[in-house]
């Protein structure tokens, strides 16, 4: 059997195995705790930059959607100011000032080309750049081939109200 001696000593250790036993059962719950956080921190990572990413695309689309209409209300812009100008060479013409009616008129060929014209804006560009505005007593054919080219524009650039928003 036992002896005395053995048995003091089991008896002495045995705390000792239960705090060694009572320590790695913490350690273990601890080891686990902390790899079940890391899981979870590292899949909230991964969906916060999925998020992310799929918030960051849509802003890149939406801004160059941006750019296209600020692009497209510019031109348009332009080209209405062309179609001012064209009026004003008409009024400039109306009161017999040549010199005033051809820089005007040079000015809205300037600008409609300027402002990205279709293919009927463009013809209509190089048919009054190619104008020069004769000096003379009768201005009738003048102001009549004047006020052609103003329809012309008008039938081929679209009103306001038919213009497509600048907003999507």
């Amino acid at each position: 059997m036992n002896s005395p001696e053995t048995l003091t000593s089991e008896v002495a250790q045995a705390p000792k195995l239960t705090v060694l036993k009572a320590l790695r059962a913490l350690w273990k719950a601890a080891l686990i705790t902390l790899a079940v956080v890391a899981v979870l921190v590292a899949s909230a990572y991964g969906v916060g930059r999925l998020e992310t990413a799929s918030q960051v695309e849509e802003a890149q689309l939406l801004a160059a959607s941006a750019q296209q209409h600020a692009g497209n209300a510019e031109a348009r812009a332009l080209r209405l100011e062309a179609r001012r100008q064209l009026h004003l060479a008409l009024l400039r013409l109306e009161e017999r000032n040549f010199g005033s009616a051809q820089q005007t008129l040079t000015t809205s060929v300037r600008l409609l080309r300027a402002g990205q014209p279709n293919e009927q804006l463009k013809a209509l560009a190089d048919a009054m750049g190619q104008y020069r505005v004769p000096v003379g007593e009768d201005v009738s054919g003048q102001l009549a081939t004047l006020i052609k080219w103003v329809q012309e524009f008008d039938s081929a650039e679209p009103m306001v109200s038919e213009a497509k928003p600048a907003v999507p």
